[in-house]
């Protein structure tokens, strides 16, 4: 089947892969440069965006589907989405602080390589879990800031409520920040289980983290 190239306009803003990837002379520049399309043969299947001076193939393509400024909590509430949608509003959340980025019920985390106290701290956890007491799923935000806590507090919401087994799949990259994820997931569901009061959690959790950092993560350093 022919591809469907009817996004490729002149004036329109489109999205094409970086040639200088391609020729390996900036190998970590962006996989991909938006520009507006200055130039059209549909004969030959060429054009020219205003962000590179030579002739691209429509093949090397994609369309702008929701702007160079997408910054969306949960990508799966875009009409519609291509891999550079994805990994153009990863990079703005980024920049905007936003580490956490929805996708129905999977959460991506791009680790920013920085400390932030904030990020993980006890006072968070206590955030989402009033949010959660105080607001059940159907009169939830939907534009609800994503969180690790957040879909930490789901699972155990699902796992109390409906009696749903429940699991949480971390996986990624080398570096990617998986074991602090981990780390921070248990960190959670120690804090939830352990203690009524704010007093006794702030306790646990710290008792938990010590151990945590200085022991392996094994059954026998915690007990739900």
């Amino acid at each position: 089947m022919e591809p469907n190239y009817d996004y490729i306009q002149k004036g329109a803003k489109i999205w094409c892969y970086n040639p200088e990837i391609e020729k390996k002379k900036d190998p970590q520049g962006p996989p991909f440069i938006c520009g507006e399309v200055t130039y059209l043969d549909k004969n030959k299947k060429l054009l020219e965006i205003s962000s590179i001076d030579k002739k691209i193939r429509f093949t090397q393509t994609l369309p702008m589907i929701n702007g160079e400024d997408i910054n969306i909590d949960d990508m799966a509430a875009a009409s519609d989405i291509c891999e550079i949608d994805l990994l153009n509003n990863l990079t703005n959340r980024l920049n905007a602080q936003e580490q956490f980025t929805n996708v129905a019920t999977t959460l991506l985390i791009v680790n920013p390589y920085k400390k932030d106290e904030t990020l993980y701290s006890n006072e968070k956890i206590e955030y989402y879990i009033k949010y959660h007491e105080k607001n059940p799923p159907k009169l939830r935000k939907s534009n609800e800031q994503p969180h690790l806590f957040d879909l930490v507090l789901i699972s155990i919401e699902n796992l109390l409520k409906k009696g749903k087994n429940q699991a949480i799949i971390i996986s990624g990259e080398s570096g990617a920040g998986k074991t602090e994820a981990a780390k921070n997931a248990m960190k959670c569901i120690i804090y939830y289980f352990q203690g009524e009061s704010k007093e006794e959690r702030l306790k646990n959790i710290n008792n938990f983290n010590s151990r945590l950092e200085s022991e392996p993560l094994e059954k026998k350093n915690f007990k739900l």
